[in-house]
């Protein structure tokens, strides 16, 4: 009897995430999928670019996004730098966090393809990772971190990458003093 109880229950939660997955899915107006072209002719705009690659189940990129937003991305330089976010997992979350927090990025998803969200947490990381290779051929491995942060050149190169945007800050300021003191 147990058995068949426990089967029912875990039934049950399969359905009601697929429906909460199906659902929210329909409820997407935004499907903005990245591909090279879109990349190149966002980078190539200004000499730097952060991108920010989010997850919806991470809290830290969650609250990661909003701080970031709000107390570091006031601290670029918006002449010499700009910022998208790239978003692995679900398009729902996103839209709702952006809109409740005002925030206004550019922001593309990676992947046009959907995913329930347990499937889409095991290929995240890959699909990361996968990007940021063919794209930048930069060479991202190491470990699972969201979110990250990835500086690139508008000559298409990936710098060096962060879970944490300050830290890209000060490297930028540190390139643009240098370029300063040189002339």
């Amino acid at each position: 009897m147990k058995k068949i109880i426990i089967g029912i229950i875990t039934f049950t939660i399969f359905i009601m995430v697929m429906f909460y997955y199906n659902s929210n899915e329909k409820l997407s107006v935004n499907k903005k999928k990245l591909d090279k072209k879109d990349i190149k002719e966002f980078v190539q705009n200004k000499p730097y670019t952060l991108l920010y690659f989010w997850v919806s189940w991470c809290g830290y990129s969650q609250d990661g996004l909003v701080n970031d937003y709000y107390t570091n991305y006031g601290l670029l330089n918006n002449d010499t730098v700009q910022t998208m976010l790239i978003v692995l997992s679900d398009t729902v979350s996103v839209n709702t966090l952006m809109y409740n927090n005002n925030i206004k990025l550019p922001y593309k998803y990676l992947k046009g393809d959907s995913y329930p969200p347990v499937i889409g947490n095991l290929k995240d990381g890959y699909n990361r990772d996968e990007f940021i290779y063919d794209v930048f051929n930069y060479k991202y491995d190491d470990g699972f971190f969201f979110p990250t942060v990835l500086l690139v050149d508008n000559n298409m190169n990936g710098l060096t990458w962060s879970t944490k945007t300050y830290q890209l800050i000060d490297y930028i300021r540190a390139i643009e003093k240098k370029k300063v003191s040189i002339k």
